[in-house]
């Protein structure tokens, strides 16, 4: 009863459309971020089951975001590959290629955010490989939609441009399931009965959480054992 009254006072004066839209998006967004964690958890472990429940134990629902941006940094040429695409088809989304678009807040921070992502890799990575290709992309978009307007060719671009949104989910899950590197810098720490090479996920009292690189186990390190860590990214 008490949901009811709460959702009710939520969209009074809402159409009724609207607050259904918020709901399907907000259930959609909920949907998107168990799945991610689920394909890093599994990505990391090596989908191995019993090792994903480990680590899933090292985390909590603060931790999403940096799991999130860890994913993209882990890998930044592949992630340089999926801004060099996506890039391009949101500026053309942003600035209205489709003659239904409509400006939205999401669209200026997704091109935003693209555009800083772009520069910061470029700058600190040298992949001149990127503006070329932003450039290069872009140059076919603006060709089509000339022979578009010409009357000599189809919207298959217009279609990837007004799915540039879904496009930018399915190379996220995809960086969620295929990059292997956690979201924490690889370490050597040492110990009085050996050498551990490896990811700490988790850092309480007395001990430490450790993903090993290979064979991607977790094993826990006594905190007084640890003689020095080094980091090896």
């Amino acid at each position: 009863m008490i949901i009811l009254v709460s959702r009710e006072k939520e969209t009074e004066g809402q159409p009724e459309g609207e607050a259904e839209e918020v709901v399907r998006a907000t259930g959609l967004t909920a949907a998107v971020l168990v799945l991610f964690l689920l394909l890093r958890l599994l990505a990391v472990s090596d989908w191995n089951w019993d090792t994903a429940a480990e680590v899933l134990e090292t985390i909590n629902v603060d931790d999403s975001i940096s799991i999130m941006f860890g994913t993209l940094f882990a890998e930044p040429w592949v992630t340089g590959i999926i801004i060099a695409v996506l890039l391009p088809l949101a500026v053309s989304d942003l600035i209205g290629l489709r003659a239904e678009s409509k400006r939205s807040l999401g669209q200026v921070l997704l091109v935003a955010a693209l555009t800083v992502s772009a520069f910061a890799i470029v700058k600190t990575f040298g992949y001149w490989w990127m503006p070329v290709g932003i450039v290069a992309i872009g140059a076919v978009i603006a060709f089509h939609e000339l022979l578009k307007r010409q009357g000599r060719s189809r919207d298959m671009v217009l279609v990837a441009v007004g799915r540039v949104g879904t496009a930018a989910l399915i190379a996220l899950l995809a960086l969620a399931a295929f990059v292997r590197t956690p979201w924490t810098p690889e370490e050597r720490i040492v110990t009085k009965s050996g050498d551990i090479v490896g990811y700490v996920l988790d850092t309480e009292p007395g001990y430490l959480k450790v993903l090993t690189s290979e064979g991607r186990e977790m094993v826990i390190v006594v905190s007084s054992d640890v003689e020095s860590r080094t980091s090896l990214d």
